[in-house]
């Protein structure tokens, strides 16, 4: 096997080959047991890799909780920025809220928040089976960050009238973007406690 990149040591390549599943966290935990934490690399460590175990990730829904709907999108950043040069304010004013475009246009690379953002939306309507249109339009949804950080979405009159109608009761909702493309995925659960 070729060297990998960051001159990573031979241990930490012989355990990865003698026990995959203790570094990638993938596979059966034991019966009662909790599930076996994640490792990602530590990028603190510059020119190394190094291992960080990451606590588990619990991704059983809340007693009681029933999946609705489920929806993705990928979108090129450049598409975004291009109808953006196109359209200017008639495009940020007919996807985005007043939230969101204050939100991305105050980043230092713009289009990249705002596809994020495009990619949610479609990821919601998704998720609704709807799509963008007459049951849910573009400004029906707002993303925007939590205490934590996290992405959330605040929905008006007619999207929480469509949630409550498909039997939900929250929307999750997960964002990532690079250089090149922004990616969103969107749940839609019902749940005993209603609490975001």
């Amino acid at each position: 096997m070729g060297r990998m990149p960051g001159a990573c040591s031979r241990s930490v390549l012989a355990l990865a080959r003698a026990s995959p599943w203790k570094l990638s966290g993938i596979g059966p935990a034991a019966p009662g047991k909790p599930p076996l934490p994640l490792a990602a690399p530590d990028f603190r460590l510059a020119g190394a890799f190094a291992l960080r175990i990451l606590p588990a990730v619990n991704w059983q829904l809340p007693p009681g909780g029933i999946l609705i709907g489920l929806g993705t999108d990928v979108i090129e950043i450049e598409r975004v920025q291009g109808v953006r040069q196109r359209q200017g304010e008639r495009f940020l004013h007919r996807v985005f809220t007043e939230e969101e475009r204050a939100y991305c246009m105050g980043m230092k690379y713009p289009d990249k928040h705002l596809a994020a953002r495009f990619a949610a939306k479609e990821a919601i309507a998704k998720a609704f089976s709807t799509g963008i249109g007459a049951e849910l339009g573009w400004t029906s949804m707002s993303v925007y960050h939590g205490a934590r950080h996290e992405p959330l979405v605040r929905l008006d009159e007619k999207g929480i009238a469509l949630l409550h109608h498909v039997g939900g009761t929250r929307i999750l909702l997960s964002l990532a973007h690079s250089d090149s493309v922004a990616t969103a995925f969107a749940a839609i659960i019902r749940c005993d406690d209603s609490d975001p």
